[in-house]
């Protein structure tokens, strides 16, 4: 089995180098034509390769230029080939085709999903195989050609870098490429009446309303007068002024919203307008990143705003998915802004080796809102920290931050746990060491799988310390530490 939280998914025998899809799609009745190449190696010797393939149906397929004999049965693809030398290279061409749908688990509806003018793919953590044959798994992380032919009033989008568009008859091809690899949870196709643009920065007066609107809210701890300051320091901010904010221990930093370095657009219909207005926080945000977990680790990142309501936003690389619901003005749908993007970093380049690592995307990536609201003037990481720790206080204490099980992992006590061992980790080693550590750690592991005992390996070389004893509490204990106080 290669992981317990998503038995019968995955191959630890295979791994996949390279996916080269050609898809053929028909939006009105939803059918999918496609063609599939994977080029890898088996790790053990075989006479079989098995592949995760749900609700489609395969015409054909080879193994290394011969014909093979294949079945499917439940959500598996087997192919039946000549026998295999361990490490032997593979090249694995299969044609499939059927209406593509999500399939209803543990963890609700994932994967190829039709919207009301378009198309959704939420693959995490097991939606690849809705759409393509795979092996899905995040170890198994692979580079990436995808070609999309659609109707030519809808635009297509997938991981990677537009490399050619054509036309023919009504209908344009779209190829992306995407030479960084990624896991199969983040691969994309997104298809709407999507326009395409950069986003400017936000404009001082749509900032002043938004922080005055969430002055009351955001005030998780001080008083009313604090509240509005607060929103004072943020409107600064977003007019391109210095600001004054104050860190987790208490000392002033000083930073200026500017354009981001890295390039910022988005893919939007109906809700262009608030997506360019409300998405300039971007640029502050991948300011903010960059300081602190160091270089992003694409060339681009990209937002699709869907038309239609969606129940919670979706990352994939290099871009996120929201919904029309996820651009308000208030702190939660900023927040959430901010977490999708920090998942590029925590979740995107550094990728869990194992489903159980979770706390390792979802932790750093609800970190990155509370150092996001502590930055544009709001709460501060330690009042939201604190703020948390009383919530999760008051709830069941049954889930293990390092080991949740697999109907658990997405659980938002796995997140806010994270987030707060992580604080807890920060106050003991201070401001400096600490992301000084976390700098090392996305440098280290770039482009990576990773695990917990990496990261406690790492933090512990740059720190010169053994942190285990710092973290262990939080990852293997059911009863939620208490927090250290500020120096």
């Amino acid at each position: 089995m290669l992981d317990s939280y998503t038995q019968g998914v995955g191959n630890a025998d295979l791994h996949i180098d390279h996916y080269d899809l050609d898809l053929d799609y028909r939006i009105g009745p939803n059918r999918l034509s496609a063609r599939a190449v994977l080029k890898g190696r088996v790790l053990t010797e075989t006479s079989s390769i098995v592949l995760d393939l749900t609700g489609l149906r395969v015409t054909k397929a080879s193994v290394n230029g011969k014909k093979v004999r294949f079945s499917a049965r439940g959500k598996k693809l087997r192919l039946t080939t000549p026998a295999l030398k361990s490490d032997q290279p593979v090249v694995i061409d299969i044609s499939y085709t059927g209406n593509p749908e999500p399939a209803i688990g543990t963890w609700g509806d994932v994967g190829w999903e039709e919207l009301e003018d378009g198309v959704l793919v939420a693959g995490q953590p097991v939606g690849a195989s809705t759409w393509f044959p795979c092996n899905d798994h995040p170890s198994n992380k692979s580079q990436y050609r995808v070609s999309v032919l659609v109707e030519s009033e809808y635009t297509v989008v997938s991981n990677g870098s537009l490399t050619k568009k054509t036309r023919k008859a009504g209908r344009t091809r779209w190829t992306y490429e995407s030479t960084t690899p990624l896991a199969t949870y983040l691969a994309t196709v997104q298809i709407g009446r999507y326009k395409y643009g950069q986003i400017p920065l936000s404009s001082g007066a749509t900032r002043f309303g938004a922080a005055m609107r969430g002055a009351a809210k955001d005030a998780v701890a001080g008083s009313a007068r604090d509240a509005l300051s607060s929103a004072v320091r943020g409107v600064a901010g977003a007019a391109g002024k210095d600001v004054s904010v104050h860190d987790s221990s208490g000392k002033r930093t000083r930073h200026s919203r500017s354009e981001s370095p890295v390039s910022l657009g988005v893919y939007a219909d109906d809700h262009w307008d608030v997506a360019v207005e409300r998405l300039g926080v971007q640029h502050g945000m991948m300011n903010l990143f960059i300081d602190r977990f160091g270089p992003y680790p694409f060339d681009v990142y990209d937002v699709v705003v869907t038309d239609d309501v969606l129940e919670i936003p979706l990352e994939s690389q290099p871009l996120s998915v929201l919904g029309p619901n996820h651009l308000g003005p208030e702190w939660e749908a900023e927040r959430l802004v901010a977490h999708e993007m920090a998942h590029q970093w925590f979740g995107n380049s550094l990728t869990p080796s194992r489903w159980r690592d979770i706390w390792l995307n979802e932790g750093f990536a609800c970190y990155a809102e509370w150092l996001w609201s502590e930055e544009s003037g709001r709460a501060s990481a330690d009042e939201r920290a604190r703020q948390w720790w009383e919530e999760l206080s008051a709830q069941p204490q049954d889930i293990l931050l390092g080991d949740p099980g697999g109907p658990d992992m997405f659980d938002d006590r796995v997140y806010k746990r994270g987030a707060l061992c992580l604080h807890a980790l920060r106050i003991e080693l201070g401001d400096a060491e600490f992301f000084t550590a976390v700098g090392e750690w996305t440098k280290r592991y770039r482009h990576s799988s990773v695990s917990t005992e990496e990261f406690i390996r790492c933090v512990s070389e740059v720190a010169d310390r053994d942190i285990a004893e710092v973290v262990r509490p939080w990852l293997e204990e059911l009863e939620l530490p208490n927090l250290p106080d500020l120096p």
